[in-house]
C-alpha cells in the first residue's frame, strides 16, 4: 500500500517538472495520470484476479512487484529518450504491478487474523497508504526537484525509480525465500 501511495503522490510532481522539462501541455500531462489510472482499471478485472485465483497470494505478491520493478526500471530508458510517451508506458507498467499487489494486499489483510479485527486491519493499511501520499509530494518538491535543471531533474526522476526497483527486487527475493503463514478461520 506504501507503494501505491508513493507512486501516486509522485504524480502531481512528475505531472509538473515534465510540463517544464518535456515541453508539454497541461492536458497532454494529463496523460501520465491516464496511464496510471488505466492500469488501475484494467489489471484486477483480468489478469491480477485470474493470478490470485488461480496461483494464491505468495505469486500474485511476487508477479505484482515483478511487474511493478519492470515498470520502474523503463523510466531509465524513457528518461535517456526524453520521451513523454515512454514515460507514460512505464507509469502504465508501474499501475499494473501496483494494482496487482492491492488485489491481493486487501483481502490478506482481511483474512489474516482474526475476523473480527479485519477492519482494523485494512483502516490501519489505509492510514499508512494516506500517510505515503501526503510525504510523497513533499519529498519529490524538496528533495529530488530542488535547484535542478531539466536534465538534472529527469535524471533524479530515473535514479529514484532505479532504486525503488532495487527495493523491490529485494522484496521479490524476500518472498522467495521465507513462508507464508497459513491462513485459517480460526476466531
Amino acid at each position: 500500500m506504501l507503494f501505491r501511495s508513493f507512486a501516486y503522490g509522485l504524480l502531481d510532481v512528475l505531472n509538473s517538472h515534465f510540463q517544464q522539462q518535456l515541453n508539454i501541455t497541461a492536458s497532454k500531462a494529463s496523460g501520465l495520470a491516464a496511464a496510471y489510472f488505466g492500469a488501475y482499471f484494467l489489471c484486477p478485472l483480468t489478469i491480477s484476479g485470474w493470478i490470485l485465483r488461480h496461483y494464491g497470494f505468495r505469486i500474485t505478491f511476487m508477479s505484482g512487484l515483478s511487474v511493478l520493478a519492470i515498470g520502474c526500471l523503463l523510466f531509465w530508458p524513457s528518461g535517456v529518450k526524453r520521451s513523454f510517451g515512454g514515460f507514460c508506458g512505464s507509469m502504465f507498467v508501474v499501475g499494473a504491478g501496483l494494482s496487482t499487489l492491492e488485489t491481493a494486499a486487501d483481502p490478506f489483510l482481511a483474512i489474516c487474523g482474526p475476523p473480527r479485527y479485519s477492519e482494523i486491519r485494512l483502516n490501519l493499511a489505509q492510514a499508512v497508504q494516506g500517510v505515503g501520499s501526503f510525504v510523497a509530494p513533499l519529498l519529490a518538491s524538496r528533495v529530488f526537484f530542488q535547484n535542478t535543471n531539466s536534465e538534472a531533474g529527469l535524471k533524479n526522476v530515473q535514479w529514484t525509480y532505479l532504486a525503488v526497483a532495487c527495493f523491490v527486487a529485494l522484496l521479490i527475493i524476500l518472498f522467495a525465500l521465507v513462508p507464508m503463514p497459513e491462513i485459517t478461520d480460526a476466531e
